[in-house]
């Protein structure tokens, strides 16, 4: 079949008897040809937008390979409503590469949940009950509680862009002593690791909000971090993190996003080539912003 036209409609003005929030579309196919690009058009109101001479706004074509490029496997489309949005799409997406195709080369995984606040809530202890009121991810919190046996638990909401020191909301510790069936993570926290926010909107300030997590803690949940920072130097990660929190690549999120970023969603956020002598200069920048 060849894929020939998809546009997405809004139920707002209730063309069908459902609830206003629900989303159809109308696509058309043609048997015995192959799909080389097709038109789209996403949130669309009224079904005389079809038939108009001066369609507002107006169709855009995708072609095969833009959406391999932008989807990956599952040939999901981005929702692009103007031709400026497209043109954006279109060179940020056919010049990179996919963060998840970065991180098989290297490969490198990320922990989606290190510590589950629910289901191993029977690991967890409050900080104050060894004597610790601040949850700010200093270096004298993180020796603190190794002091006593215990690490750090970091949570998305503990920071923010190249900012560990956002919130004092790090409330919890695991002794390590609850850790001995999960080896590995004494292992990895020897290490500085890149995370990111989970939790997050596309009507959010930002969307896409990664740091630098100092050697000690462990994520939870709400914030996705690596597993084998072992694999690539610093200065490659700092230089990635760059590029992360930059408004081009929240812009990127932000057409997927709806309440949580999801780890589908980051591997599919594009990533230039970057020469060495700006790769150094990101790298030196990231690093200043991480260490105020």
């Amino acid at each position: 079949l060849a894929l020939k036209c998809c546009y997405s409609f809004e139920n707002r003005r209730k063309l069908f008897e459902i609830d206003s929030r629900f989303k159809f579309a109308l696509v058309c196919a043609q048997r015995g040809r192959r799909t080389d690009s097709f038109e789209c058009a996403f949130y669309l109101h009224d079904d005389e937008w079809l038939f108009s001479s001066h369609r507002h706004p107006p169709a855009l074509t995708y072609s095969v390979e833009l959406v391999k490029k932008t989807s990956g496997p599952f040939l999901t489309f981005l929702e692009l409503v103007y031709e400026h949005d497209f043109a954006i799409v279109r060179k940020c997406y056919l010049d990179a590469s996919r963060l998840g195709e970065i991180w098989d080369q290297e490969e490198q995984t990320f922990s989606t949940a290190e510590i589950n606040l629910v289901l191993d809530s029977s690991r967890i202890i409050e900080n104050r009950s060894v004597g610790l009121n601040d949850g700010d991810l200093t270096r004298g919190n993180i020796e603190y509680l190794l002091n006593r046996g215990c690490l750090l638990l970091v949570e998305g909401k503990s920071f923010w862009h190249f900012d560990i020191h956002f919130s004092s909301a790090a409330r919890f510790a695991v002794p390590l002593d609850r850790l001995l069936d999960r080896q590995h993570w004494y292992r990895i926290v020897r290490y500085y690791r890149s995370a990111y926010r989970r939790i997050a909107s596309s009507t959010n300030e930002r969307t896409l909000a990664w740091a630098l997590l100092p050697p000690g803690p462990v994520s939870s949940e709400s914030c996705p971090t690596e597993r084998r920072p072992e694999n690539r130097p610093n200065c490659v990660v700092l230089t990635r993190l760059a590029i992360l929190n930059s408004y081009a690549a929240d812009y990127l999120l932000r057409l997927r996003v709806g309440t949580n970023v999801s780890m589908f969603m980051v591997r599919q956020i594009p990533v230039p080539q970057v020469a060495r002598r700006s790769a150094n200069f990101l790298s030196h920048c990231a690093l200043r912003l991480q260490a105020q």
